[in-house]
């Protein structure tokens, strides 16, 4: 007994243990079908060429992994993509070449964006891919180097066929990041491994095929600190030799990666703004805006999906740093506000001014991210007091001595910032630098003031070597391509190349959208390129009141850009531009304010809007004090929408306009609002008294000056005031519209009409043709019914005559004459009257007592009115027929006929009942066989019934006595 229960108590945990053991594992990732994210894989590959180092290859993936399904084994399966390649390659004394995906050549009437290469991955929840098919629509990738080192950029030196179909590249890469870290496989060892093939192009049309192989060794001893997102296991960040990999985009919420805490005792409550330096920020990262505690302490987490330059401003303190993705930064005091102010004058050769408020050199960082932002500070401070001066002798020489000043101050950092961070602000100070002189060369070159064209500068003024750095400073793949300077750089740069272009043929200055499209076009590649397209599309879209010949320039840079911000950028300001094309409605309802609450702009509606958007002191407003003044105040509302930065000297507002009760000033905080209204300098708009756009980019009266005559803003004006509620354009398009719609609505209704009359007529004739059908029907019965009944009678005369009983013969002979007479009367009618019907019932009775000599008797209810109610005539008469000679035949004088008619909810119910032998089982069948006139009675019903009507027959024995009923329904109403 024992033995038995132990093997039965192991057996039953034997079982669990395998169900146990059976139950699937959750996959790698804890990811929803749909979900996506994207890791930067960067690496640094070193060529080793005959035992000499002789050159690094700098390589940058951008890879998008979409979550397919998770399969019942547990392994996952993904969608991989190629987002972004980038390649540098840096030669020891030798030249330095770039290519990056994001900026391919630029190809005009390109009708559909490169699609990207893509394969399916699946792994196991170990991490091990076990499957990795490239897409069948995947292509040959062609990568063409260009020389990093010069400002034109376009000089082409390799083009490298990669053969991603084999996708050693991408499952190399995906291999170490789906790998878990934890596990004993990751401390073995991890390859990876790029294969590709180049191909050098020179002006022998040499051929030279290259394989370069990166191994990357982890051993037992190496440490790796991988976090991990908190709901789903993916790695956010992986440093290993040479390699890195960075969770930067994902449709899922991503963990705050960077902390930036603060203390400043003597700001408590104060409004706190941290905001990204560079172009397109918004597309790269979200403004944060909120305010310190009670104590002036605050705690702002931020996720970094790259390394950013940021300011931060408290009250009237402010704070730039250079921020790395797991950076924190924590200080207790910062320095104040640093304000350029404009110059006064450039009569003399005194310095331009600049007003630093005290600067506090005691400031006190800690953190990772200490040493940035310490340089970060320094070097923004070297940028604010940076002068300049009147000559070019002069500048080219303080250029020199600030220039050595900063590269020392950055390279004292060495070892203490980040190396991302030294390269970075050199990167910034060079740019910068080359800016300035450009920026000193393009004030200089038009007269100002008393000035003439002999007094301004020419490029022979300059020193030899001025402008040497422009021409030499890399341009091409900048890490950095949001930095102000290298973007102020590069659009500087273009334009002193086209007007050094310009003097050789006369023409000085390019204004002209296609010019400068096709300038840049002919002179740059890469990033530069597609950001000076990018920002000629801008401008001429911020300027343009009509932007459609903008839309085939448009579409090719969407086709042919694969960077998503600058994309995004343009794509915002195109439809911004749509939404205020002249005659639509103004698509902004209301304005946020400074002080947080929200200005109304409906309450405005029922009068001409002139509305006034500006950047700039109060002294612009009290500039158009005379142009309001020639307005009646109940003519035109004039609106100021000011978005202006700090002034430290702010005039006040002219008094005169502020009693004005058509003059509204408002004093907005959105930022947004620039790329809303597409403003560039001063934006005039007119809006009619229905919000209507009458002129989206109207002359502004203080940069033009008439004598005489009405200014072009004033004719705006007007022609706002005049606007009617629909113009002759628009009535004539409505009017058009409605004899359109009004033609369509009668050609649909006649239409319509005709379809309906050929339906109705259609109908009738079909309903024509089963009434003449039914009608036949009947007749073909009636006439089958007729002989029957003649035949029936004739046998009863002759079964008189048979014996002997002549005077009944004789009487019934009359009798039967009168009830054949009726019957051929009605055999042409479809239906008779009950009273005939009844009638013609009772003589066939009177004729059938000579043989049988039973009684009835008829009974008609009160309620009906037997001569207006009509049915199909010889239908009551077989049910009577079939009595008698079924029934009571045999019954003699004990027989009884009782034939009733009676109103029954709508329909004539006659029942007919007998005191006969009854109906066994065998007589039913007999009934149904050899009953013809029953036959006849049901087929005239089925053919009532066609109409929709509910007509019906039943026979049946009678309740407690013998005898039959038969009970014949007939709808009347």
């Amino acid at each position: 007994m024992k033995k038995h229960t132990f093997t039965l108590l192991l057996g039953w945990l034997l079982l669990l243990s395998s169900n146990l053991f059976a139950q699937n594992p959750e996959g790698l990732f804890q990811l929803k079908e749909g979900d996506w994210f994207e890791v930067q894989v960067s690496d640094k590959i070193q060529i080793d060429n005959r035992k000499r180092v002789s050159s690094y290859y700098y390589t940058s993936h951008l890879l998008r992994y979409s979550f397919i399904k998770q399969l019942p084994n547990s392994n996952q399966q993904y969608n991989v993509s190629i987002e972004r390649i980038k390649v540098i390659s840096m030669s020891l004394g030798g030249r330095s070449l770039g290519f990056d995906s994001y900026y391919p050549t630029f190809e005009e009437n390109k009708t559909t964006p490169k699609i990207k290469n893509q394969f399916i991955m699946e792994v196991a929840p170990s991490g091990k891919i076990v499957r990795f098919d490239p897409s069948k629509n995947n292509k040959l990738s062609s990568i063409i180097f260009n020389e990093i080192g010069s400002i034109y950029g376009r000089r082409t030196f390799m083009k490298w066929e990669q053969d991603i179909k084999d996708s050693l590249t991408v499952r190399n890469l995906s291999s170490v990041l789906m790998l878990p870290f934890g596990s004993p496989d990751f401390k073995k060892q991890t390859d990876i491994y790029k294969y590709s093939t180049a191909e050098l192009v020179n002006r022998t049309e040499t051929q030279m095929k290259v394989v370069v192989q990166a191994k990357v060794l982890l051993k037992d001893s190496l440490t790796v600190k991988i976090p991990y997102h908190k709901n789903t296991g993916i790695p956010l960040l992986i440093k290993l030799p040479d390699i890195q990999f960075v969770l930067t985009n994902s449709s899922f919420p991503l963990e705050n990666n960077t902390f930036i805490l603060g203390k400043l005792e003597d700001h408590p409550n104060k409004e706190v703004r941290i905001n990204m330096l560079g172009n397109s920020s918004c597309f790269r990262f979200s403004p944060k805006q909120f305010r310190t505690d009670h104590d002036g302490s605050f705690t702002c987490p931020i996720f970094l999906e790259r390394p950013l330059h940021l300011n931060i401003h408290i009250g009237n303190k402010n704070l730039t740093t250079f921020l790395e993705p797991g950076d924190t930064l924590h200080f207790d005091e910062i320095g104040f506000l640093a304000r350029k102010l404009s110059p006064v004058s450039y009569q003399d050769t005194s310095k331009i001014e600049y007003s630093l408020g005290v600067l506090k050199t005691s400031e006190s960082y800690t953190g990772s991210a200490e040493y940035n932002t310490r340089l970060a500070n320094a070097i923004n401070q070297y940028q604010n007091y940076y002068r300049l001066y009147r000559d070019a002798q002069s500048i080219f020489a303080r250029s020199k001595n600030i220039d050595i000043k900063a590269k020392k101050l950055i390279n004292s950092y060495q070892g203490k910032a980040s190396e991302v961070c030294l390269d970075y602000f050199r990167r910034d100070w060079d740019y910068f630098l080359a800016a300035e002189k450009l920026q000193f060369y393009g004030e200089n070159r038009i007269p100002t003031g008393q000035q003439t064209y002999n007094d301004v500068l020419t490029i022979k003024d300059y020193p030899a070597d001025f402008f040497l750095g422009v021409d030499t400073i890399p341009i091409l793949m900048n890490p950095f391509e949001w930095n102000t300077s290298y973007q102020n750089f590069l659009a500087k740069a273009q334009h002193f190349k086209q007007e050094r272009l310009g003097y050789t043929i006369g023409r000085w200055q390019y204004q002209d959208f296609i010019v400068n499209y096709y300038f840049a076009q002919a002179s740059l590649s890469g990033f530069p390129l597609y950001q000076q397209i990018a920002q000629s599309l801008d401008r001429e879209y911020r300027k343009s009141t009509d932007e459609s010949f903008l839309e085939s320039y448009y579409q090719d840079f969407i086709n042919n850009c694969a960077d998503p911000t600058l994309k995004k950028s343009i794509e915002i300001i195109r439809d911004n531009a749509l939404r205020i094309k002249v005659g639509n409605p103004f698509p902004i309802k209301f304005f946020a304010l400074r002080d947080s609450s929200i200005f109304a702009f409906d309450k405005l509606k029922g009068k001409p809007i002139c509305l006034i958007v500006a950047s700039g002191p109060n002294s612009r407003i009290s500039n158009y004090r005379e142009v309001i003044e020639r307005f009646k105040t109940e003519e035109v509302e004039f609106v100021f929408l000011r978005l202006h930065p700090n002034y430290l000297y702010e005039e006040k507002i002219d008094s005169t306009i502020k009693q004005k009760s058509n003059v509204t000033i408002v004093d907005l905080y959105d930022p947004n609002l620039y790329d809303k209204l597409l403003l560039g300098a001063t934006r005039i708009l007119m809006l009619d008294k229905w919000f209507r756009i009458v002129e989206n980019n109207a002359e502004d009266p203080m940069t033009h000056s008439y004598q005489g005559m009405m200014s072009e803003f004033e004719k705006s004006l007007r022609k706002t005031m005049d606007a009617k509620r629909y113009s002759k354009a628009e009535k004539s398009a409505m009017i058009k519209t409605a004899g359109w719609s009004f033609g369509s609505i009668l050609f649909t209704f006649l239409g319509g009409l005709w379809i309906y009359r050929v339906r109705i007529r259609r109908i009738k004739q079909q309903e024509a043709a089963k009434r003449r059908i039914k009608e036949l029907e009947i007749k073909a019965i009636r006439s089958q019914m007729n002989p029957h009944f003649i035949f029936n009678a004739l046998n009863s005369i002759q079964s008189l005559i048979n014996s002997n009983h002549f005077k009944e013969a004789n009487i019934y002979l009359s009798k039967f004459a009168v009830l054949l007479r009726g019957v051929l009367n009605n055999s042409e009618k479809s239906r008779i009257s009950l009273s005939d019907e009844l009638q013609a019932v009772e003589l066939y009775c009177q004729l059938e007592q000579l043989r049988f000599e039973f009684k009835f008797e008829i009974n008609i209810d009160s309620d009906i009115n037997s001569d207006l109610i009509e049915i199909p005539g010889m239908i009551i008469q077989p049910l009577a027929e079939n009595a008698v000679v079924h029934g009571l035949s045999a019954k003699g004088e004990a027989g009884k006929l009782n034939i009733q008619a009676k109103r029954q909810s709508g329909n004539l119910c006659v029942c007919v009942a007998d005191n006969g032998v009854g109906l066994s089982s065998q007589k039913m069948d007999e009934l149904s066989q050899k009953g013809f006139g029953l036959k006849l009675v049901e087929e005239r019903i089925n053919i009532l019934n066609l109409d929709g009507k509910e007509a019906k027959l039943t026979v049946e024995n009678r309740q407690n006595t013998e005898g039959t009923i038969a009970t014949l329904i007939i709808p009347i109403d």
